[in-house]
Protein backbone atom coordinates (compact mmCIF):
# COMPACT_ATOMS: atom_id res chain seq x y z
CA UNK A 1 0.00 0.00 0.00
CA UNK A 2 1.55 3.78 -0.93
CA UNK A 3 0.42 7.19 -0.28
CA UNK A 4 1.78 9.92 -2.20
CA UNK A 5 2.02 13.65 -2.01
CA UNK A 6 3.34 16.96 -3.16
CA UNK A 7 5.33 19.31 -1.14
CA UNK A 8 6.65 22.45 -2.81
CA UNK A 9 6.77 20.26 -6.53
CA UNK A 10 8.51 17.30 -4.66
CA UNK A 11 6.69 13.87 -4.84
CA UNK A 12 7.43 11.81 -1.79
CA UNK A 13 5.87 8.28 -2.10
CA UNK A 14 6.43 5.85 0.78
CA UNK A 15 5.38 1.96 0.37
CA UNK A 16 4.62 -0.30 3.55
CA UNK A 17 5.57 -4.09 2.98
CA UNK A 18 5.10 -6.86 5.78
CA UNK A 19 7.83 -8.37 6.79
CA UNK A 20 6.93 -11.86 5.47
CA UNK A 21 6.45 -10.08 1.76
CA UNK A 22 9.50 -8.06 2.47
CA UNK A 23 11.43 -11.32 2.85
CA UNK A 24 9.98 -12.73 -0.51
CA UNK A 25 10.65 -9.48 -2.32
CA UNK A 26 14.08 -8.06 -1.45
CA UNK A 27 15.54 -11.64 0.38
CA UNK A 28 18.16 -10.24 3.25
CA UNK A 29 21.14 -12.39 3.63
CA UNK A 30 22.75 -13.42 6.62
CA UNK A 31 25.89 -11.37 8.05
CA UNK A 32 28.79 -12.77 6.78
CA UNK A 33 31.11 -11.05 9.59
CA UNK A 34 29.14 -12.98 12.24
CA UNK A 35 27.23 -15.56 11.88
CA UNK A 36 25.38 -15.36 15.07
CA UNK A 37 24.07 -11.97 14.69
CA UNK A 38 20.45 -10.68 16.04
CA UNK A 39 17.55 -11.09 13.57
CA UNK A 40 17.92 -14.73 13.17
CA UNK A 41 22.04 -14.14 11.81
CA UNK A 42 21.18 -11.21 9.58
CA UNK A 43 21.22 -8.29 11.28
CA UNK A 44 24.96 -5.71 10.68
CA UNK A 45 25.50 -3.66 13.97
CA UNK A 46 26.61 0.03 12.86
CA UNK A 47 30.12 0.26 14.77
CA UNK A 48 33.14 -1.82 14.01
CA UNK A 49 34.31 -3.93 10.75
CA UNK A 50 30.15 -4.25 10.35
CA UNK A 51 29.55 -0.65 10.14
CA UNK A 52 32.74 -0.22 7.84
CA UNK A 53 31.23 -2.60 5.58
CA UNK A 54 28.03 -1.12 5.12
CA UNK A 55 29.21 1.98 4.30
CA UNK A 56 30.69 0.94 1.41
CA UNK A 57 27.73 -0.69 -0.39
CA UNK A 58 25.82 1.30 -2.68
CA UNK A 59 22.68 2.34 -0.87
CA UNK A 60 20.24 0.23 -2.83
CA UNK A 61 21.69 -2.80 -1.22
CA UNK A 62 20.94 -2.48 2.49
CA UNK A 63 18.14 -1.25 5.15
CA UNK A 64 18.41 0.22 8.37
CA UNK A 65 16.56 -1.14 11.47
CA UNK A 66 15.64 1.49 13.48
CA UNK A 67 13.45 2.33 16.92
CA UNK A 68 10.87 5.30 16.31
CA UNK A 69 8.20 6.27 19.22
CA UNK A 70 8.84 2.70 20.80
CA UNK A 71 8.31 1.11 17.75
CA UNK A 72 10.76 -1.09 15.37
CA UNK A 73 10.70 -0.50 12.00
CA UNK A 74 12.61 -1.26 8.63
CA UNK A 75 13.58 1.36 5.92
CA UNK A 76 15.49 1.36 2.88
CA UNK A 77 18.94 3.12 2.89
CA UNK A 78 20.27 5.38 6.36
CA UNK A 79 18.12 6.34 9.10
CA UNK A 80 20.49 7.63 10.89
CA UNK A 81 17.85 8.37 14.35
CA UNK A 82 16.87 5.36 16.30
CA UNK A 83 19.17 3.10 14.14
CA UNK A 84 19.58 -0.38 15.76
CA UNK A 85 21.59 -2.05 12.58
CA UNK A 86 21.60 -2.96 9.15
CA UNK A 87 20.56 -5.53 7.35
CA UNK A 88 21.89 -6.09 3.31
CA UNK A 89 19.15 -7.85 0.77
CA UNK A 90 20.15 -9.77 -2.88
CA UNK A 91 16.77 -7.38 -4.78
CA UNK A 92 18.11 -4.17 -4.26
CA UNK A 93 15.39 -1.51 -3.50
CA UNK A 94 14.24 1.53 -4.97
CA UNK A 95 16.67 4.47 -3.15
CA UNK A 96 14.38 7.54 -4.52
CA UNK A 97 11.09 5.89 -2.58
CA UNK A 98 10.82 4.99 1.13
CA UNK A 99 10.07 1.60 1.90
CA UNK A 100 8.79 0.79 5.27
CA UNK A 101 8.57 -2.54 7.33
CA UNK A 102 6.49 -2.24 10.63
CA UNK A 103 5.45 -5.32 11.90
CA UNK A 104 9.17 -6.10 13.44
CA UNK A 105 9.13 -6.69 17.35
CA UNK A 106 11.94 -6.90 20.20
CA UNK A 107 11.88 -10.92 20.03
CA UNK A 108 12.61 -11.14 16.40
CA UNK A 109 15.74 -9.02 16.59
CA UNK A 110 16.66 -10.57 19.65
CA UNK A 111 16.80 -13.49 18.20
CA UNK A 112 20.18 -15.48 17.05
CA UNK A 113 20.62 -19.15 15.54
CA UNK A 114 22.19 -20.35 17.84
CA UNK A 115 19.94 -20.09 20.37
CA UNK A 116 18.41 -23.58 22.02
CA UNK A 117 15.05 -23.79 22.91
CA UNK A 118 14.31 -27.41 23.51
CA UNK A 119 13.79 -28.56 27.19
CA UNK A 120 17.16 -30.05 27.32
CA UNK A 121 19.42 -27.38 26.75
CA UNK A 122 22.49 -27.27 28.00
CA UNK A 123 21.55 -23.78 30.02
CA UNK A 124 18.84 -26.37 32.05
CA UNK A 125 20.84 -29.75 32.41
CA UNK A 126 24.25 -28.12 33.14
CA UNK A 127 25.80 -30.65 30.62
CA UNK A 128 28.13 -30.05 27.47
CA UNK A 129 26.78 -30.68 24.03
CA UNK A 130 28.36 -33.62 24.09
CA UNK A 131 27.29 -35.44 27.00
CA UNK A 132 23.99 -34.52 25.84
CA UNK A 133 24.49 -36.53 22.36
CA UNK A 134 25.75 -39.10 25.06
CA UNK A 135 22.13 -39.07 26.18
CA UNK A 136 20.30 -40.48 23.20
CA UNK A 137 20.93 -44.57 24.84
CA UNK A 138 19.00 -43.46 27.56
CA UNK A 139 15.88 -41.95 25.62
CA UNK A 140 12.92 -43.68 26.53
CA UNK A 141 12.17 -46.58 23.63
CA UNK A 142 8.49 -45.67 23.61
CA UNK A 143 9.47 -41.81 22.53
CA UNK A 144 10.92 -43.52 19.73
CA UNK A 145 8.65 -43.19 16.31
CA UNK A 146 8.66 -44.66 13.03
CA UNK A 147 7.77 -41.81 10.66
CA UNK A 148 4.25 -43.56 9.97
CA UNK A 149 3.60 -43.35 13.22
CA UNK A 150 4.38 -39.80 14.35
CA UNK A 151 1.80 -38.79 10.93
CA UNK A 152 -0.93 -41.09 12.23
CA UNK A 153 -0.50 -39.87 15.91
CA UNK A 154 0.88 -36.14 15.43
CA UNK A 155 -0.58 -34.91 12.32
CA UNK A 156 1.73 -33.02 10.41
CA UNK A 157 0.23 -30.28 8.72
CA UNK A 158 1.05 -28.64 5.13
CA UNK A 159 3.55 -25.48 5.32
CA UNK A 160 1.13 -22.68 4.89
CA UNK A 161 3.80 -20.39 2.99
CA UNK A 162 4.93 -22.76 0.54
CA UNK A 163 2.64 -25.21 -0.57
CA UNK A 164 5.45 -27.25 -2.79
CA UNK A 165 7.90 -27.33 0.32
CA UNK A 166 10.06 -29.98 0.99
CA UNK A 167 9.46 -33.77 2.87
CA UNK A 168 5.69 -33.72 0.92
CA UNK A 169 4.54 -30.03 1.55
CA UNK A 170 5.37 -29.73 5.41
CA UNK A 171 8.79 -28.60 5.91
CA UNK A 172 9.42 -24.75 7.15
CA UNK A 173 12.77 -24.30 6.23
CA UNK A 174 14.83 -22.45 9.28
CA UNK A 175 16.02 -19.53 7.75
CA UNK A 176 13.91 -16.02 7.01
CA UNK A 177 9.81 -15.72 7.32
CA UNK A 178 9.82 -20.08 8.74
CA UNK A 179 11.75 -19.52 11.42
CA UNK A 180 10.23 -16.12 12.61
CA UNK A 181 6.63 -18.27 12.09
CA UNK A 182 7.93 -20.80 14.50
CA UNK A 183 8.86 -18.54 17.23
CA UNK A 184 5.17 -17.16 17.21
CA UNK A 185 4.13 -20.78 17.82
CA UNK A 186 3.85 -22.63 21.25
CA UNK A 187 6.96 -25.36 21.72
CA UNK A 188 4.25 -28.05 21.67
CA UNK A 189 3.28 -27.03 18.61
CA UNK A 190 6.29 -28.27 16.15
CA UNK A 191 9.14 -30.44 15.64
CA UNK A 192 12.65 -30.12 14.10
CA UNK A 193 14.54 -31.95 11.46
CA UNK A 194 18.27 -32.45 11.40
CA UNK A 195 20.77 -34.45 10.81
CA UNK A 196 23.82 -35.78 13.16
CA UNK A 197 26.16 -38.14 11.99
CA UNK A 198 25.16 -38.71 8.85
CA UNK A 199 21.44 -39.54 10.08
CA UNK A 200 18.66 -37.17 9.62
CA UNK A 201 15.75 -37.42 12.38
CA UNK A 202 12.80 -35.41 13.68
CA UNK A 203 12.75 -34.17 16.73
CA UNK A 204 10.19 -32.44 19.12
CA UNK A 205 10.49 -28.84 19.81
CA UNK A 206 13.08 -26.60 18.43
CA UNK A 207 16.79 -27.98 18.38
CA UNK A 208 19.04 -25.41 17.80
CA UNK A 209 22.10 -27.95 16.17
CA UNK A 210 24.15 -26.74 13.86
CA UNK A 211 22.58 -29.88 11.52
CA UNK A 212 19.33 -28.30 11.48
CA UNK A 213 17.34 -28.32 8.33
CA UNK A 214 13.92 -27.31 9.10
CA UNK A 215 10.44 -27.37 11.17
CA UNK A 216 7.15 -29.47 11.10
CA UNK A 217 4.43 -27.89 12.83
CA UNK A 218 1.55 -30.55 14.03
CA UNK A 219 -1.99 -30.47 14.32
CA UNK A 220 -1.67 -33.11 17.73
CA UNK A 221 1.11 -31.01 20.63
CA UNK A 222 3.65 -32.93 22.22
CA UNK A 223 5.13 -33.52 25.63
CA UNK A 224 7.96 -30.82 25.57
CA UNK A 225 9.33 -32.59 28.44
CA UNK A 226 10.16 -35.67 26.49
CA UNK A 227 12.23 -35.91 24.37
CA UNK A 228 10.43 -37.88 21.53
CA UNK A 229 12.08 -38.85 18.26
CA UNK A 230 11.20 -40.03 14.97
CA UNK A 231 13.73 -42.13 12.90
CA UNK A 232 13.24 -43.79 9.47
CA UNK A 233 13.46 -40.18 7.29
CA UNK A 234 15.48 -40.91 4.02
CA UNK A 235 16.97 -37.98 1.89
CA UNK A 236 14.52 -39.16 -0.50
CA UNK A 237 11.35 -38.77 1.55
CA UNK A 238 12.78 -35.12 2.43
CA UNK A 239 13.65 -33.76 -1.04
CA UNK A 240 9.93 -35.19 -1.92
CA UNK A 241 7.94 -32.03 -2.90
CA UNK A 242 4.21 -32.84 -3.96
CA UNK A 243 3.81 -32.89 -7.62
CA UNK A 244 7.03 -34.17 -8.29
CA UNK A 245 7.07 -37.96 -9.77
CA UNK A 246 8.86 -39.79 -7.32
CA UNK A 247 9.45 -40.03 -3.64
Amino acid sequence: MSKEFNIDNYRYVEESLTFSQWLKDHRPQKNHLDPEARLDGMLYEHEGEQWDYIVQLPTETFWTLYEDSGQLKIRNGYQVRGRVGYIVTQTPHNAHRTILIQDVTQEMVAHRPHHVYSWYSTELLQESRENIKDMRSKFNPQNNFTFSEWLQIYKPQPNHLDHTARLSGLLYEHEGEGGFYMQQLPFTAFWTVYEENGMLEIRNGMYGVPGRIGYVVCQTPHNQYETLLVNGLSLAMLEHRLGSEEL
